[in-house]
């Protein structure tokens, strides 16, 4: 999403220890870091193989610097036997930075022209069909939805509206499923659609059935397995900055046989 830090292909990352620089013995790195990205495919099916290697280094680095951990052979062997260690870290990779209606201007163009723009014409039996890829904890993808739906009752459509939401982090999944966020969460939604749409529990919020029936939540992994089909709209927000030139096209290619022919991909503002 918009405030995740970016890193540059081919950069060199500053490091205390010197392991992982890019420049002069990068083979010996590059296969230290291929036993994380094993271990994390082999053992929990999460693949960080067309990640860009200054993102997945940094943030590798970071997590050994928090536990005091200064052998990379050590930290891995860990990761390899430890699954608690192995979600903490796959969460730290994924970087699961969200929020309701984030980028506001975005969301402002989506309900003001492009959604009543996709629902002009249509016959009572379609389906407007939403993607967002990289959903993190959903609320994006209950953004989407709410719009959607709004949209729908305002043009009359009396079709389908369905979200998918996709992510590669099985725990972020489920808090995007269960629909529960806490007051900081939703104070980005507009008041008149967090009543319509949520319910007070305490001192948080669900989504209501009436919204949570629109969302399909799925772990996805957009470079490898198949993409979703006759989509009127693909969002995918600074995912890509994250993958290397090569994973970053096979992305768009996956996202571009999912769209129809006149269907709609909004990217992020750092891609």
């Amino acid at each position: 999403m918009d405030s995740r830090p970016t890193a540059r292909e081919g950069a060199a990352e500053p490091t205390e220890t010197g392991q992982w620089e890019e420049g002069a013995g990068a083979d010996g790195a590059l296969a230290e870091l291929d036993l994380f990205i094993d271990a994390l495919r082999r053992r929990d099916g999460l693949d960080f193989s067309g990640y860009k290697t200054s993102t997945l280094s940094r943030r590798i680095r970071q997590r050994m610097q928090f536990l005091r951990c200064a052998d990379v052979a050590d930290y891995a062997a860990r990761i390899d036997g430890d699954e608690a260690e192995r979600r903490v870290l796959a969460g730290e990779l994924l970087v699961n930075v969200t929020e309701f209606f984030r980028n506001a201007p975005v969301f402002s163009l989506l309900a003001r022209e492009t959604l009543p723009d996709l629902l002009r014409d249509r016959n009572p039996g379609d389906e407007l069909r939403l993607w967002s890829a990289g959903c993190a904890t959903g609320e994006e993808a209950y953004s989407l939805a709410m719009l959607a739906l709004d949209a729908a009752e305002h043009a009359g459509f009396t079709g389908g509206v369905k979200v998918f939401a996709t992510d590669l982090h099985p725990e972020a999944l489920a808090a995007a499923s269960a629909g529960i966020y806490d007051d900081e969460a939703v104070r980005t939604i507009p008041e008149p659609l967090l009543r319509r749409f949520f319910q007070r529990e305490g001192t948080r919020w669900r989504a209501e059935s009436a919204l949570r029936r629109h969302v399909v939540f799925a772990r996805h992994n957009l470079l490898v397995d198949p993409p979703f089909t006759r989509l009127d709209l693909v969002v995918c927000r600074n995912l890509l900055i994250y993958l290397r030139p090569e994973a970053q096209l096979k992305a768009l290619d996956q996202m571009h046989f999912a769209l129809k022919p006149k269907g709609l991909l909004l990217l992020g503002t750092s891609e």
